[in-house]
């Protein structure tokens, strides 16, 4: 997967390009299954790494208790499988505390560390075992739960048994500052101190996002309200497409913002990438669910919607009341704008009111099927799945007519595949382009199909009569 090709340009670098164009007929719509990816602050985790988890994941592990660990609990909460991780941020301070011997005059023999830089708390604990009184139990805590036990021998050889215990711990590194008499004091509970959150900046984001395209993800979400970090969000998300993803990134504001300031934002996005969650909802916990979080459970469903489906209609789950209803009129100004719209259906669920992403303005490479987001997701998955398929045959076939025979022919069982997974219309076809006819080792085709829309507006005419009319008699 290459990119894009300008119409008669020709490429110095092998591989695959593709072009989009307008040719009429169906409005269509794509979806495919993907991973999500959720870039977010933490007071906990690794910083900067691509984590690739799935929901049984324990994720303060990856994000501590900061708005990260939210965003990604709503996208698992949406129906994502999986998801790529990443703790934002640069700098901060680890947490730490200094354990001490049995000595008459008590030395400082080992440094106690937090694994990662942040305000997570943790504290340990140094008891003799009441089983076992040869052996010594260390506990490291959070708060009141336990997260790891390490038994030592006791001893004049514990701080060099506590350094070996935990070499592989999640949670501490120790560190041996002193032999002293070699047997630890007895602490419970002690707190370690110190700890700051990393700083989180724009630039931190910008690079936080290049770090989570170093794994494969579909559709992208971030903690945060702010304008500004999503004006980078868009920008990253159409610099990797133009190298030859195909991403999608769901962002929204609370309803501080006014919804006319919201409506204005979402228009000027403009993006078939970009999806504008306009309101929010209260959940059965009581919880309310609006700005990046909103966000991050539309993203969980755009994830995990099968590319034959949609979400327009579809129920949002543990959703029981509208933070912000909204009239009619205020809801077809926001389809209008490129806003996805929470409403209230008439049996009182909470709902999608129509799966559209904030494109709006159609040109003659856009036709109106790139508004939504099943048939932008299905033309996506077109593209990645031919052009994976043909990527595989780059310098194993001639550029002649059987090679350029088995090439269509490829392609061909891709889009037949699509078709009986109710994705693509019958009667779609790839053929070579004859406005350029191939040369060298360069072949142009087009690829012309109609993709599966769903069924969204229904038009019903009723017909009444007072009485039905009387047959003459004869």
């Amino acid at each position: 997967m290459s990119g894009f090709f300008i119409k008669g340009e020709k490429k110095d670098r092998p591989g695959i390009y593709h072009r989009i164009e307008n040719a009429g007929g169906f409005e269509i719509q794509g979806a495919r299954e993907g991973i999500a990816a959720v870039v977010g602050r933490g007071t906990w985790g690794p910083l900067n790494v691509a984590s690739v988890i799935d929901a049984s994941a324990d994720l303060v592990e990856y994000f501590g208790t900061g708005q990260g660990m939210g965003t990604a609990q709503e996208v698992f909460l949406g129906g994502a499988k999986t998801v790529v991780a990443v703790r934002v941020g640069s700098g901060g301070e680890c947490a730490s505390v200094v354990l001490k011997d049995t000595g008459e005059t008590p030395a400082n023999v080992l440094t106690v560390s937090s694994k990662y830089p942040g305000t997570y708390p943790l504290s340990i604990s140094i008891k003799t075992s009441l089983i076992d009184r040869s052996v010594k139990e260390v506990k490291v805590y959070s708060d009141t739960a336990v997260l790891e036990t390490r038994k030592i021998d006791a001893g004049t050889g514990e701080v060099d048994a506590f350094v070996e215990a935990f070499a592989d711990s999640s949670y501490i590194n120790a560190r041996k500052d002193a032999a002293g008499n070699g047997t630890l004091a007895e602490v419970s509970q002690t707190v370690l101190t110190g700890g700051v959150d990393p700083v989180v900046t724009n630039a931190a984001y910008s690079n936080a996002f290049d770090i989570a395209n170093s794994e494969t993800f579909d559709v992208l979400c971030v903690d945060t309200d702010a304008t500004d970090v999503h004006a980078l969000v868009q920008a990253f998300v159409d610099r990797i497409y133009q190298g030859g993803d195909f991403p999608m990134a769901v962002i929204s504001e609370p309803k501080s913002v006014s919804l006319e300031t919201r409506m204005l934002h979402a228009s000027a996005y403009d993006d078939e990438k970009i999806i504008y969650v306009l309101n929010g909802f209260e959940e059965i916990s009581g919880s309310q669910i609006e700005g990046y979080l909103v966000a991050a459970r539309v993203c969980g469903m755009v994830t995990a919607i099968n590319s034959n489906d949609s979400l327009t209609h579809k129920q949002i789950e543990r959703a029981v009341s509208l933070l912000e209803p909204l009239t009619d009129t205020q809801i077809i100004k926001a389809i209008r704008n490129g806003c996805f719209v929470i409403s209230k259906s008439a049996t009182g669920t909470i709902r999608c009111e129509k799966a559209i992403n904030t494109l709006h303005s159609i040109t003659k490479e856009k036709d109106q099927g790139w508004k939504k987001i099943r048939r932008t997701k299905t033309r996506f998955e077109l593209i990645y799945r031919i052009e994976a398929t043909l990527d595989e045959m780059i310098g194993d076939i001639n550029n002649d007519p059987d090679g350029r025979a088995a090439i269509i022919a490829a392609a061909q069982q891709v889009m037949d595949t699509m078709v009986a997974e109710g994705k693509l219309l019958p009667g779609g076809t790839f053929t070579v382009d004859p406005s350029n006819p191939p040369q060298g080792d360069s072949a142009w085709f087009i690829i012309a199909t109609d993709d599966v829309d769903s069924f969204e507006t229904g038009y019903l005419t009723f017909r009444y009569r007072f009485a039905p009319e009387e047959e003459e008699e004869t």
